[in-house]
């Protein structure tokens, strides 16, 4: 700082004009700082991928930008990728995951295979779901047999989310571990909203929201 103050002074003495150009940037560019630096975390955040579960919207590698704001003055929707915590004994919250929200709360859901065939869908409140940004075919049941995993509660049409919990799963359904392991996911730990990838530059661009439909 002294050097630069001294700087300052002698090219203030060559230069008055330029001396004051240079002191209005340099209060800029410690404002931008500052504001970078203290205000960012509360707006944006950034995110590297590290699994394949969430293929082939988002890639191992891939950074994107996420943001917190949406959860702070709405619920999560149903389609949407998120950023979230599992809780995990004994360190409290775990490591951060990123997964698609697939039903919400007071829903009842279930995997289990179509009637005669060996392909497994997803049911919500008894309707089968169509979901065409799943990688591949799913090979697991959940709630299909009366089974109650941890977490859910019985329903008529399978395993009742409870209030103010959410079903998170990857996208790439067979080696993602999300809700069908360790259960529906508390509001409290979905942390943002994933907006974009922005790296690597080829796959840079926005990550889409799913629409709910029902399969054929």
């Amino acid at each position: 700082m002294v050097v630069s103050g001294l700087a300052f002074r002698r090219l203030g003495a060559w230069r008055p004009g330029c001396y004051s150009a240079s002191r209005l940037l340099l209060t800029l560019a410690v404002a931008l700082t500052l504001v970078l630096g203290l205000v960012r975390p509360f707006l944006l955040g950034v995110y590297a991928v590290p699994s394949a579960s969430m293929s082939p919207a988002l890639r191992v590698g891939d950074r994107v930008l996420v943001s917190p704001i949406p959860y702070r003055f709405r619920a999560p929707e149903v389609g949407e990728v998120a950023v979230f915590r599992t809780l995990g004994a004994p360190q409290g919250w775990g490591i951060p995951r990123t997964k698609r929200v697939v039903a919400g709360p007071g829903e009842a859901i279930r995997i289990q295979a179509e009637e005669g065939t060996e392909r497994y869908l997803l049911y919500i409140d008894g309707h089968p779901i169509r979901e065409p940004y799943v990688h591949g075919v799913m090979a697991y049941e959940l709630g299909a047999h009366g089974e109650v995993p941890p977490g859910f509660e019985l329903a008529r049409d399978g395993l009742r989310i409870p209030h103010d919990c959410y079903l998170l799963l990857g996208d790439n359904r067979n080696v993602s571990v999300d809700s069908h392991v360790f259960g529906p996911v508390p509001r409290a730990a979905l942390q943002a909203k994933v907006l974009a990838v922005y790296w690597p530059p080829q796959r840079a661009g926005l990550v889409r929201d799913a629409e709910r439909e029902l399969a054929p």
